[in-house]
């Protein structure tokens, strides 16, 4: 807090002076706690051709009986200390110059709950801003010409109304000088400077100059060389890489070594295009060296404009370099101001062949899709176009899966039918991709013999339980004999109605059935099945199985 501590005896004294109790205003302001709110608005009025500025100085809680403030204006001046009953007040003063002012507001409760506050704020008064301009530019003229010149002082900022002062220099004049033009006339050979000086309504001031010359022939190399010296050296260092002298430039233009040597209209029509661009004088002059043309480098200063990353000069390097032509920037801008694109990649497919059209669908693409570059890439470099990538979008949106799923299967599907057809046979069992991978006809194939297989398998099962109810046989038993039968019913049916094993008491029920599936299969009646398992074979089934495989082999 500035000057608090200066100020605490100040506020002793006047705070007796107030109160007329010395001693218990002092005690109390000695423990003060800081805990006053302030606020401090300002408005300008200039009315007076002065910076003066009304101050709403305010505090909360607005709960004492009587207060003591102290503003710093910041330039030197100040309130002093102020006593005041109320927790608002309103003041005034006056600053002499524009710019930043620090100032510093305290506030102290002399009769309450001994509470005080402070505020620091920077106060910022701005000037006019001025720039000056003459028809015509730049003011260059040779001993002889019409040497007269419109001025324009242009005035910005600052608080209206502005007044206006001229410094001409010499130059002959009629009228007063009190306006933002003025006109005069240089004839004389020499270097004049033109000084314009705006005041606004607060009385801040701010100046700008403009050189005007007036070459003689006779002392000069050239006249046009002077004019373009004189003009081209105004906009060093900023423009312009030195101060060129006449002979400077009469030597640029005169240099017959060159195969594509200056003239004096390139020259200047240099200069005049460092006015809209940013580049130095030479490097206009370099690129129109280059035959490339004024009309290119005012589309490569356009297309800087929209790039955030690339100036004038790294386009123009690029289409110096040869690798790009004007062209391919141009193409490559496009892509970057219709679909935000990148610039360095547009520029990459654009030299790498992509036409303006394929370009443009494959941003549209990315756009829509909000897709990385790198994912389509990957899709045409494993052989799917940008139309079959669309079409996967559209067909993704249909089936509400994601994009890539489609782009992924179409590159296993043979046709766009089969992938339409995968995902409409698809279920929880077996997914689209699957299906593919198959083939579609395959898995139909598939289906239809499941469909048959299932068909005849209730078919089986339905003539199998007629046969156990019919010859009341076990249902294995009977599902055996029709494998034995190789599916053929009638066999089934022969085997069952032939059956013996109720009659033979010698013979096991288990007996019975497997001679009775080996007759079945081979031919042979059970009983000839039975005597052989019987006798020759002793009891081994498969020695039985073995004799008559082998009987109904030789027998065909």
């Amino acid at each position: 807090m500035k000057k608090k501590i200066n100020l605490f005896k100040s506020l002793v004294i006047l705070t007796i002076m107030v109160l007329g109790t010395g001693a218990v205003a002092g005690s109390a302001l000695a423990g003060t706690p800081e805990d006053l709110t302030v606020f401090l608005g300002h408005e300008v009025d200039c009315s007076g051709g002065t910076g003066e500025l009304e101050f709403s100085l305010n505090w909360e809680p607005a709960e004492a009986e009587s207060y003591i403030y102290y503003v710093d204006f910041g330039d030197g001046d100040s309130t002093g200390l102020v006593p005041s009953v109320e927790a608002n007040v309103t003041l005034s003063h006056s600053y002499i110059d524009q710019g930043d002012y620090e100032i510093s507001v305290e506030v102290f409760e002399v009769n309450g709950e001994n509470r005080s506050g402070e505020l620091e704020e920077t106060l910022t008064l701005e000037g006019p801003e001025v720039s000056l301009t003459s028809v015509p530019s730049p003011p260059v003229f040779v001993v002889g010409e019409d040497g007269q010149v419109a001025f324009t002082a242009n005035a910005t900022e600052g608080t209206l109304p502005y007044t206006y002062e001229w410094d001409l220099d010499g130059g002959e004049t009629t009228g007063p000088l009190t306006s933002e033009t003025a006109a005069a006339t240089y004839s004389e050979a020499g270097k004049y400077h033109v000084k314009a000086t705006v005041t606004d309504g607060c009385g801040f001031t701010a100046s700008a100059s403009l050189p005007v010359v007036v070459a003689d022939p006779e002392d000069a190399c050239h006249p046009t060389a002077q004019k373009i010296a004189d003009a081209v050296s105004s906009i060093f260092p900023d423009q312009a890489d030195k101060e060129y002298s006449c002979e400077d430039i009469y030597t640029l233009f005169d240099n017959e070594g060159e195969e594509n040597n200056l003239g004096f209209g390139r020259m200047w029509m240099a200069y005049n295009l460092t006015k809209s661009i940013e580049l130095t004088w030479e490097e206009i002059l370099a690129w129109h060296m280059d035959e490339s043309g004024w009309g290119g480098l005012l589309q490569l200063n356009r297309f800087a404009e929209v790039l955030e990353e690339q100036g004038i000069g790294d386009l123009m390097a690029l289409v110096m370099s040869e690798d790009y032509t004007l062209g391919d920037v141009r193409t490559a801008i496009r892509s970057v101001t219709h679909f935000e694109a990148d610039f360095d990649d547009a520029l990459a497919r654009v030299t790498a062949g992509a036409t303006p059209g394929e370009l443009s669908q494959f941003y549209r693409l990315a756009a829509d899709l909000e897709a990385d570059y790198e994912v389509l890439d990957k899709y045409l470099a494993d052989g799917m176009t940008l139309s079959e990538l669309k079409h996967a979008a559209s067909f993704a949106e249909r089936n509400e899966v994601d994009w890539t799923e489609i782009a992924e299967a179409r590159l296993s599907a043979d046709s766009w039918g089969d992938l339409k057809q995968a995902y409409s046979m698809a279920t929880d069992e077996i997914s689209a991709a699957e299906i593919l991978i198959m083939g579609v006809q395959e898995y139909r194939k598939s289906l239809r013999e499941d469909s048959k297989a299932e068909q005849t398998e209730k078919k089986n099962q339905k003539t199998a339980e007629q046969l156990v109810k019919k010859y009341s046989a076990d249902t294995e038993f009977v599902m055996d004999l029709l494998n034995g039968c190789e599916g053929n019913w009638a066999c089934v049916r022969s085997a069952l109605r032939n059956q013996t094993w109720e009659s033979s008491a010698d013979v096991s029920k288990k007996d019975s059935q497997t001679s009775l599936q080996i007759s079945s299969k081979y031919g042979y009646s059970q009983e000839e099945v039975l005597a052989y398992y019987q006798g020759p074979c002793g009891g081994n089934w498969s020695c039985a199985r073995a004799h008559f495989r082998d009987l109904n082999r030789d027998s065909k």
